[in-house]
């Protein structure tokens, strides 16, 4: 196993003396009653919060004035897709005195639910007393159905119309909200994300704070820090996190390939099978790969080659471990020596042991799946695991014995017997 360098240890040493380090820990030990829960990434908690702070009945202190913010926000940055009876006039001299907000609403009859609708009854304009359906679907990591704002759109109006309202009574404003900007599918829909929704949330710490009791100040405050920080990514540890990488790269790359995860105890025990048997490592093992070959190989790849730069990890194996999977593969890696290197990649493309690649030789690594599909795919797992588990390693240790007894030694005789 390898061990960090001297200058390695430098690198780390640089990176936990900085000063900046000790601020960010700083920051991410502020206590935050979201992150607690644990509900960051639930795209219904953030419609609960959403909706608590659009209702001006709700015990937030602020009555219409985040709800008519909202809206005028709406407005101003698409207000070619609103309806062309509304103005931004109306929006700040209706009366909303008459709002229903309704989180999960859904339709008697229809399995369909919408995030957030808010139905405003009682608004007078132009000399008509109108309904305003303001209706949110959103989206904190998923993404929208095929066919899904179409038909909430639908929904709504038939909903309207159920009700005796004629088209004329009602306007309908539908906002696609999302974390990452996301534009709606269909054309009635408008776009909105919560970095607006966040600046709206400064805002009202900024201006409103003196109206709000210390409990929801607080909360309110909780709240858009973690939007800042998780959701939008524009805050405080944002930055000095995007600091403290641009100087410390390498270190953190270090610690990064070091750290205890389940990848690191796979590259531990694979080395360990390698270690243990006649294979030898073509480079020092790392979470993402390991590499290596047998004595015979590498002293044919040698042999093989013209001129003065030759080898011997010409042809080699690599384990592939990311994003859950354990694959085995083998490699044709470089070459100043194209035309030995072309008839190789001829040959190990009609081995009967190899899948032929997918893609054309490449002058870098061209990549050969093993047939046997039970050691091509070594291993699954959920990256969430902290542990190698027993069965885990049971299996691991029977499928590099197929490798060994049942694969290895017939593919050896058969590249050590092509003449080039």
């Amino acid at each position: 196993m390898s061990s960090i360098s001297i200058i390695d240890e430098q690198k780390l040493a640089n990176l936990l003396l900085d000063p900046k380090l000790g601020e960010l820990e700083d920051l991410l030990s502020e206590f935050n009653v979201f992150t607690i829960l644990d509900i960051v990434e639930f795209e219904i908690r953030h419609s609960t919060f959403l909706a608590w702070l659009l209702d001006p009945k709700e015990n937030h202190g602020l009555r219409d004035y985040f709800l008519r913010q909202f809206l005028k926000r709406i407005y101003n940055n698409a207000h070619y897709s609103i309806d062309e009876r509304l103005s931004i006039v109306d929006l700040d001299i209706i009366s909303l005195d008459n709002v229903k907000v309704t989180k999960e609403w859904r339709v008697a009859g229809n399995r369909q639910r919408m995030d957030i609708v808010l139905e405003i009854s009682n608004v007078l304009i132009n000399e008509i007393n109108m309904t305003l359906f303001v209706v949110i679907e959103n989206k904190i990591k998923s993404k929208q159905g095929k066919s899904q704002l179409e038909e909430y759109y639908e929904l709504i109006q038939q909903y309207a119309k159920s009700l005796t309202m004629q088209p004329d009574e009602f306007i309908i404003i539908p906002i696609y909200l999302t974390a990452s900007g996301e534009e709606p599918k269909h054309e009635k829909w408008i776009s909105h994300d919560y970095e607006k929704i966040a600046d709206q949330i400064g805002s009202v710490i900024k201006y409103k704070e003196s109206s709000l009791s210390d409990d929801v100040q607080l909360f309110i405050k909780h709240y858009h820090n973690t939007l800042r920080r998780y959701v939008v990514g524009k805050g405080d540890v944002e930055r000095m996190v995007r600091i403290i990488y641009e100087k410390h790269r390498e270190a953190i790359e270090i610690i990064n390939e070091y750290k205890p995860d389940i990848r690191s105890f796979i590259k531990e025990f694979l080395s360990e099978l390698i270690s243990n048997s006649p294979l030898k490592f073509t480079d020092e093992p790392r979470k993402a790969h390991i590499r290596f070959t047998t004595k015979d190989i590498a002293e044919k790849m040698k042999s093989i080659q013209k001129g003065h730069t030759v080898n011997d990890k010409l042809v080699f194996f690599e384990f592939w471990n990311v994003q859950g999977k354990l694959r085995l593969n083998l490699l044709l890696g470089p070459s100043h020596d194209d035309v030995v290197r072309n008839k190789l990649y001829e040959h190990l493309m009609e081995s009967k042991y190899l899948k032929r690649p997918s893609k054309q030789i490449s002058p870098s690594y061209a990549t050969f799946r093993i047939k046997n599909t039970s050691v091509y795919q070594f291993l699954k797992y959920e990256d969430a695991k902290i542990t190698l588990d027993d069965p885990m390693k049971k299996n691991m240790e029977e499928r590099f014995d197929i490798f060994m007894t049942k694969i290895l030694p017939e593919f050896e005789k058969e590249l050590l017997s092509w003449s080039g």
